[in-house]
């Protein structure tokens, strides 16, 4: 139940990220791409299965998994992608890992 209790805490706060980031306001985009980069929300939607030492982690329960994405999706969604701003499409289009197909990052992705 402890942490039960934490996870949700911790997606509420990457949906409350995000809630500061939807719509028509640019000054709240540009201040969260900074705070959380692209390289990183990504690391957190593919990583989110991953142990210390690298391996996936094969018992995990998908929906807690699926809970656990959702938010980051959604960040990603509301300062990146849904954004008009060059710098913000530049840095999409920078990350290789979004682009590549590999689910494992290599080492300094993160």
């Amino acid at each position: 139940a402890k942490y039960a209790s934490l996870l949700k805490y911790h997606c509420s706060c990457i949906n409350l990220l995000a809630m500061c980031a939807s719509g028509r306001n640019a000054s709240a985009k540009a201040l969260l791409a900074p705070v959380t980069p692209l390289k990183l929300i990504i690391a957190n939607i593919l990583d989110t299965d991953v142990r210390k030492d690298g391996t996936r982690e094969d018992a995990i329960d998908l929906d807690t998994l699926q809970y656990v994405k959702t938010p980051w999706v959604r960040l990603m969604h509301d300062v990146y992608f849904s954004s008009q701003d060059h710098t913000a499409t530049s840095t999409m289009l920078c990350v290789e890992r979004l682009w590549s197909g590999h689910l494992s990052s290599g080492e300094g992705d993160t």
